[in-house]
């Protein structure tokens, strides 16, 4: 990840933050009353199964079911491919984290208290900003198509589908999944050029 690349995202991210924090009006109340109004019971099936994408008990053991094939196999790409993602996704996930408890946004089904604020808190509800899910989604989105090019834009999607999961069914506000995003990017970018690898043992070759 480049310098500009980096400042870029950096920016982006604070410009997020400035929108959800003093003009929560303007996007995220409007879209959530908006969605608050449809219920569609299969539809909100789907968005839950959607949102699992994102999820650390789906994520991890299939990041080390790759990275252990890769080993057992001596398949250098299979085995990157699952260390990665792993990084990836702890690497994103402590970010994603740290935000959340640092600035303490109330969810949505707190927020509608007028009188809840931002401030550090550990409490249950007080985790909004940014999303995790999101954050996750997206680094892995980076990392994968940086190993799998041609698959890019369906990694994307992916990543996409999961941060609207997660408005829709009411978890965030539109603004905690942008940032979710943007901070997914840059530790997906920084993650992705990394060379990371298991120690093979070294198998000695028999006597002819």
């Amino acid at each position: 990840m480049t310098v500009k690349q980096q400042a870029l995202l950096v920016a982006l991210f604070i410009l997020t933050l400035g929108v959800a924090w003093f003009f929560p009006q303007a996007l995220d109340l409007p879209v959530h009353h908006a969605l608050q109004t449809v219920h569609n019971p299969l539809a909100e099936q789907m968005w839950d199964g959607v949102a699992h994408l994102g999820n650390g008990w789906v994520v991890v053991p299939v990041c080390f079911v790759f990275a252990g094939l890769g080993y057992w196999w001596r398949w250098e790409l299979i085995q990157q491919v699952g260390l990665r993602c792993l990084g990836s996704y702890a690497i994103s996930g402590a970010a994603a984290q740290g935000f959340k408890h640092l600035l303490g946004r109330p969810r949505p089904r707190i927020m509608e208290d007028p009188t809840a604020q931002w401030g550090p808190s550990f409490a249950g509800g007080f985790d909004a900003f940014p999303s995790g899910h999101t954050t996750c989604a997206f680094a892995l989105a980076v990392v994968l198509s940086h190993t799998y090019p041609r698959w890019r834009i369906m990694f994307f999607i992916l990543a996409c589908l999961v941060a609207m999961a997660r408005v829709v069914r009411g978890s965030h506000w539109v603004t905690d999944v942008v940032a979710g995003a943007l901070l997914g990017i840059m530790c997906g970018l920084w993650i992705a050029t990394l060379k990371l690898r298991l120690r093979l043992p070294h198998v000695p070759t028999p006597p002819a």
